[in-house]
């Protein structure tokens, strides 16, 4: 916890462009939790609890998750840190979609694309396993 110490004596109209620059400064330097501030003893107090990116943080990995935005099993907050995918052992790193219950992933074919457009997918079986890396 970071404390920033400001007496009370100045005037209102400052200290509260103060609180402001001051809630914007650290807003933007860490992920911040949670911002308060407490008047003790003619003195305004700052506190700030951090968040400095641990694995508490992530979202947990879901059963089921696609890379494509229009699928209804995308979940963009995930995508926000580095995951990995490994199948029967192995880690692939073309993974489009998997599925952790029913043990398969799809990945796209090289060179067939379907009528819209995008890569047509294959679906391996195996064992697969989710994970932050």
């Amino acid at each position: 916890m970071q404390h920033l110490v400001v007496p009370t004596s100045l005037c209102a109209s400052m200290l509260t462009e103060l609180y402001r620059l001051a809630m914007m400064a650290l807003n933007k330097a860490f992920a911040v939790e949670r911002v308060s501030y407490i008047d003790y003893n003619n003195a305004l107090y700052f506190n700030q609890a951090f968040n400095m990116n641990d694995t508490n943080s992530q979202p947990a990995l879901p059963d089921r998750l696609s890379v494509n935005p229009r699928s209804p099993h995308h979940v963009a907050e995930i995508f926000e840190h580095n995951i990995g995918i490994r199948l029967n052992g192995k880690e692939r790193t073309d993974v489009e979609e998997y599925c952790i219950s029913e043990g398969w992933v799809k990945i796209a074919a090289p060179k067939a694309l379907d009528r819209r457009g995008q890569p047509m997918l294959i679906k391996l079986k195996g064992t697969v396993e989710a994970f932050y890396s």
